[in-house]
């Protein structure tokens, strides 16, 4: 199976975009968790299948954009 880098690197930025505010690498991320007043753990329970259903969502739409 033949994919193009292009298409390789459009999955990335999809996934970049989506995924930095999952991630525990983010300072903004500990920033807005701390403000909040919650735990880590809560926030990734919590924001994972929204995160993944709008990564789909992205996905979705650039293929029916044609741009993957």
């Amino acid at each position: 199976m033949d994919v193009s880098g292009a298409s390789s690197a459009y999955f990335i930025m999809i996934g970049n975009v989506i995924g930095t505010y999952v991630s525990s690498l983010a300072p903004a991320v500990w920033l807005a968790i701390g403000l909040a007043g919650v735990d880590m753990g809560k926030h990734i329970r919590y924001s994972f299948f929204w995160m993944q259903f709008c990564s789909n969502v992205l996905v979705l739409v650039a293929i029916l954009i044609w741009v993957i």
